[in-house]
């Protein structure tokens, strides 16, 4: 007869499984960040007095973004370790949607625009290294892949919620999900073996 699961084993094989699928959700920022130019209806680019080509450089800022932060990665997660620089890239972005909420300005619009490209271009280049530190070689292709997958819930949430909320509304749901992706980070340990109880 097996013996029955003790219960602080079955917290830490659950926080296990979980805590790849929070590093994972980290990238829903990203979604937003992708799908967000679905917010730039013409009355918004009269609004805020956007011109063509301002709008092809918002579009823009973002894979600006992703070169230097990619080839900076390695110096913050050697620094830092990847799960904080994680949390601390997600710190900036809370205030920074609601800044968009409720400091409509074009200036505002590219200064917010370019930090939050630059922290969540940090995330991207550094999620895959954290998940992988996370989990055991045989589930972490899947793993891997799910962080995809969060992702597109993030533009799938943009392309709803740019049609049916204004503009304050989606930016505090932007602003909301990218906070609850903090709050979990924060029980998120740096690697697997903080999981293994004494």
């Amino acid at each position: 007869m097996a013996s029955p699961v003790q219960p602080s084993t079955f917290f830490a094989r659950t926080c296990q499984a979980a805590a790849p699928i929070v590093v994972g959700a980290t990238l829903i920022g990203s979604g937003l960040e992708e799908a967000w130019p679905n917010f730039l209806h013409p009355d918004i680019i009269s609004q805020f007095s956007l011109q063509p080509q301002d709008v092809a450089w918002l579009v823009s800022i973002p894979d600006l973004c992703l070169i230097p932060m990619c080839l900076l990665a390695w110096f913050w997660e050697d620094l830092l370790g990847p799960g904080r620089v994680l949390h601390l890239s997600l710190l900036p972005q809370i205030a920074l949607w609601l800044l968009i909420a409720f400091l409509p300005s074009r200036t505002t619009l590219f200064i917010v625009w370019i930090v939050i490209s630059i922290t969540e271009a940090n995330a991207k280049s550094i999620v895959h290294v954290h998940i992988a530190e996370l989990v055991r070689a045989k589930p972490r292709g899947m793993l891997t892949i799910q962080s995809g997958v969060m992702e597109g819930i993030g533009m799938l949430t943009v392309y709803v919620i740019s049609k049916y909320l204004s503009w304050t509304n989606a930016h505090i749901v932007c602003s909301a999900l990218i906070g609850t992706v903090f709050i979990l980070m924060t029980f998120v340990p740096e690697v697997r073996y903080a999981y293994i109880f004494s």
